[in-house]
């Protein structure tokens, strides 16, 4: 008899293969996972992975287009090509 995964063991799974061998992460490297809010839940399982495979620090950037959107539309229209200098940093 075959077992199922779980949707847990799923994203788990995904998060590995992403971190070790999409990413080859290595000991004491530093991860930045960029996401919308709808991928919250990978973002968090590809952390765990992170730390797990010796992670020194995870930053997670979580943008959402909507937010984005907002501020392209209501936003000061002078303002639209400026990017603030810690987000250029980053």
């Amino acid at each position: 008899m075959v077992q199922m995964m779980t949707a847990d063991e799923r994203l788990d799974r995904d998060a590995r293969l992403a971190v070790e061998i999409g990413c080859n992460l290595q000991p004491g490297q530093d991860l930045h996972v960029n996401c919308e809010p709808d991928h919250l839940e990978l973002a968090r399982a590809v952390t765990v992975a992170a730390y797990r495979a010796g992670a020194r620090y995870v930053d997670v950037y979580i943008g959402d287009g909507r937010i984005r959107k907002a501020f392209i539309e209501h936003g000061p229209e002078d303002q639209l090509e400026w990017t603030p200098p810690w987000l250029v940093s980053r």
